[in-house]
């Protein structure tokens, strides 16, 4: 099967690939994180009980899948 794939399919993927791809990946994250602190501020500003609680639980979240703890 492998034989009638395309050379470049078969290759294993260059470690500068992997370094891009990693790198791709660190940034969606870190945009995630970014996008739920700027929630969590909002929930923090409006002040109510339900809103404190969810930023939170939104703030907890960010912080577990922040890219320096990891997934």
């Amino acid at each position: 099967m492998l034989a009638a794939l395309p050379a470049h399919y078969r290759e294993e993927p260059s470690a500068e690939s992997r370094t891009e791809y990693g790198r791709q990946t660190a940034m969606k994250r870190l945009e995630l994180v970014i996008v739920q602190f700027e929630e969590v501020k909002h929930l923090i500003e409006v002040g109510r009980v339900p809103q404190l609680r969810l930023a939170h639980i939104l703030l907890d979240s960010a912080v577990a899948s922040s890219p320096a703890t990891g997934p």
